[in-house]
């Protein structure tokens, strides 16, 4: 009888502890979704506004399906989706883009790609600027990466 009266008071008490433990999260609910500003060595000095006309631009091309830019104070890069069939037609549209680019941000060199993998390594680069977790010198070192990549690719240089 001793045992089952223990058991039972054990049983209680670890329920109990279980139970305390869930509710005790340290942050109220107001505290949790407050949001904090970016550290200040991360905040990136340079205006995406030119990013941001390039993808709507991008865009409104014939056959282009999704676009996204990002920028340096110098550079304008440009990744975009093409429709299964314009594949044929990429030469041209993405140098359309591009003179059309040019012509809108002249001071600036504008790099325009329909590669996959560019178009993946321009996005993660907007994701990560937006979470404010790339500062405008890892901004750079990205940059400079994808304009390796778009090297690589450039079939007019193979």
């Amino acid at each position: 009888m001793k045992t089952k009266a223990g058991k039972a008071a054990f049983c209680l008490i670890a329920i109990v502890l279980f139970m305390s433990s869930g509710c005790a999260g340290g942050k109220s609910q107001s505290q949790q979704n407050q949001a904090k500003p970016a550290p200040v060595g991360m905040r990136i000095a340079v205006d995406q506004t030119p990013a941001r006309q390039a993808e709507k631009k991008g865009k409104q091309v014939k056959n282009v399906t999704a676009s996204v830019a990002v920028n340096s104070k110098k550079d304008l890069m440009v990744g975009i989706k093409l429709k299964t069939f314009a594949r044929f037609n990429t030469l041209q549209i993405v140098n359309h883009l591009q003179k059309s680019l040019q012509k809108q941000y002249p001071k600036m060199k504008v790099q325009v790609s329909s590669d996959k993998k560019i178009y993946a390594e321009i996005s993660d680069a907007k994701k990560k600027m937006k979470q404010g977790k790339l500062t405008s010198s890892k901004l750079k070192k990205k940059m400079k990466r994808i304009h390796r990549f778009m090297k690589d690719q450039d079939p007019s240089k193979q």
